[in-house]
């Protein structure tokens, strides 16, 4: 009986049973480790996501206030206080500045100057929106709303509107007697004649439109009154619509007063009596707005910039809440959140398929893995090798490194490339940042020298470094003329003026005669960069020095290229020119990019320095001269 029940088995069946079993074993430890690791590995990578998602639409959110700042600021140096010789010329003067500032900036709603004395104008372009035009009743080809309030002299506030088509053809007009609304009595104004800087407001709902909104702000440069614009938020619903988070997750918008500022899809203003509010996030109908409000509530300012998690009805949810830099003076929040079944979910999912696989052909690809694994890893550990070199910025040539595998063999590739690149950029940023340096010298230099001497030689010496160039001349403008107040060719084999034994030659032209001078002279090009007030740069070009007056002329010095750079005031005065030779203009060029040549961008800063020193030394002169 025992015999029987006995049972043998192949050593082969044994062998394959043993290996199969340690196999399915090693691989289920193994795909559980990985689902663990790739929780953890999703996780990370989901708080980097939205912490990139929070930062991009910060980045967004940030260029279009700080190109409002810079358009409030311009546009208070613009305008002055009311023309009183001719109010409907200056109405009609402002009119159409904030015009143009409408159409250019598609984000703003309005703009506007309220005056010391109580008096206001407004620019309004609805875009054909249609609330915005029921709001003020008018007619719908209506593409400019001009509103003015003027203050007469017993103190009564009258109110004219005029309604535009996009050809500024007056569809209507209307009269308001009595009106309430003072500039002067707005938080914009009032936070604007504060400070001399663009003042921005926390999110409300405008007065007179009815639209969510922040409106930026800036005093006159004559102090006769405040410049503003609206600008309406709407957009920013728009931008969050648009951006995916995951399969149900979503991102808003908070302010400091944990108002909802922005959501995909929503209208944020309810009616409170006659007024209109923004929705609070703690009142929110979506329960994980409530509860994410309800979270930061109870965190310290610290632990709000690290991702947290929430539990809704048993579901768990990953959020993060990051604040806006408050440089312009605008508290905002990006929260992003989403359930974490959306981030590792799929997770689960792919190691139950991976099991039902892994169990078949386990054994089949066991024996081709390590003969793949050992010609994979010899390349890709000179790979990593490779990769530690570039992030140490050690460039130095390395071994060629080859692989059967396309794949690695285009990494290897690859990596080859953005080695060259990383070594072009960086030699790149090291020789902009020593401009750079150059530049910030110079210009600390240029604000302590008191010699003229000391100063114009500084100035070009600073300016040839920067350029790398060979020789130049500096020019300076006295009475009608151009006058060659430096010279230097061979680096610095042969120096005229500044602080040198040997006076300059004084050679002076009249710019207005430039054009008749030869093309190939470099008089003819200092001639040009002052007429025109811009960089002249030429390049690959014989071109011809003036006489120096020494008794042998230099012979074996060409210049085969020059960059002149006016020296313009903020006044738009012109005070002289510097023209250096054969400078470096690709030196800080990265090959294959777009844009300015970075040489000519530092000499171009450095002109704009020097026009600075020069026009407070000249300003002094005249002062003691006058005193005297």
């Amino acid at each position: 009986m025992f015999s029987r029940m006995f049972r043998t088995i192949s050593m082969s069946s044994l062998i394959a049973t043993i290996v199969l079993g340690i196999s399915l074993t090693l691989v289920v430890l193994l795909l559980l480790n990985v689902k663990r690791q790739s929780d953890t590995a999703a996780l990370e990578t989901a708080e980097n996501f939205f912490s990139e998602i929070a930062a991009k639409n910060i980045a967004k959110i940030e260029i279009v206030v700080e190109s409002i700042s810079e358009l409030s600021q311009t546009a208070a140096l613009t305008f002055n206080g009311p023309n009183e010789s001719n109010p409907q010329e200056g109405l009609l003067h402002d009119f159409k500045i904030m015009k143009v500032m409408l159409d250019e900036n598609a984000t703003l709603m309005s703009s506007y100057i309220g005056y010391n004395d109580g008096a206001f104008h407004q620019v309004i372009s609805p875009r054909e929106n249609a609330q915005i035009l029921k709001t003020y009743d008018a007619p719908p080809e209506t593409a400019y709303i001009d509103r003015i309030i003027t203050v007469q002299k017993d103190g009564k506030r009258n109110q004219q509107w005029r309604f535009l088509d996009s050809d500024l053809n007056i569809l209507s007009t209307r009269a308001d007697d009595g009106v309430d609304y003072d500039p002067r009595k707005r938080p914009w104004y009032q936070d604007a004649t504060k400070k001399n800087i663009s003042v921005y407001t926390d999110p409300y709902v405008f007065s007179s439109s009815k639209v969510l909104g922040i409106t930026c702000a800036h005093i006159l440069n004559d102090n006769s009154g405040v410049f503003g614009v609206d600008v309406s938020l709407a957009q920013l619903s728009e931008v969050l619509a648009s951006q995916k988070v995951s399969q149900n997750g979503t991102l808003w918008i908070l302010d400091a007063a944990n108002h909802i500022v922005a959501y995909p899809g929503l209208n944020l203003v309810r009616s409170s009596g006659e007024n209109l509010q923004l929705l609070r996030a703690d009142e929110f109908a979506n329960p994980l707005v409530r509860a994410v409000a309800q979270a930061a509530s109870g965190k310290t300012s610290e632990d709000l910039r690290k991702p947290f998690y929430l539990h809704i009805d048993g579901q768990a949810y990953l959020s993060t809440l990051t604040s806006m830099p408050q440089k312009s003076g605008l508290k905002l929040y990006v929260v992003v959140a989403a359930p974490l079944e959306d981030i590792t979910g799929y997770i689960s999912r792919m190691v139950f398929r991976v099991v039902l696989l892994s169990a078949g052909i386990l054994l089949l690809t066991i024996p081709l893995t390590i003969l793949v694994a050992k010609r994979v890893v010899h390349p890709v550990t000179m790979l990593a090798r490779e990769a530690k070199k570039i992030q140490g910025f050690d460039f130095s040539p390395s071994s060629e490194i080859q692989s059967n595998i396309n794949e690695v063999q285009s990494l290897a590739s690859a990596t080859k490339v953005m080695k060259e690149i990383i070594k072009t950029k960086t030699e790149s940023l090291i020789s902009t940042q020593s401009k750079l340096e150059m530049l910030v010298e110079g210009g600390l230099a240029l604000s302590a020298e008191k010699d003229m001497a000391r100063l114009v030689t500084l100035i070009f010496q600073t300016a040839k470094d920067i350029a790398k160039a060979d020789g130049g001349v500096m020019y300076l403008y006295e009475g009608d003329e151009l006058g060659v107040e430096l010279l230097a060719i061979q680096a610095k084999s042969l120096m005229l003026g500044g602080l040198s034994d040997a006076p300059a030659p004084r050679v002076k032209v009249r710019p207005e005669i430039g054009d008749l001078l030869d093309p190939d002279s470099v008089l003819f090009h200092a001639c040009e960069a002052f007429n025109n007030k811009q960089i002249v740069t030429v390049r690959n070009t014989n071109l011809i020095l003036f006489p120096t007056g020494l008794p042998k002329e230099p012979e074996d010095y060409h210049i085969n290229s020059l960059i002149a750079v006016p020296i313009v005031t903020r006044r738009d005065e012109i005070l002289g020119v510097i023209q250096l030779f054969n400078a470096d203009l690709e030196d800080g060029q990265i090959a294959g990019t777009a844009g300015n040549n970075p040489v000519t961008d530092f000499i171009s800063s450095l002109a704009a320095q020097a026009a600075v020193t020069l026009d407070n030394r000249n300003l002094v002169k005249s002062l003691r001269e006058l005193f005297d």
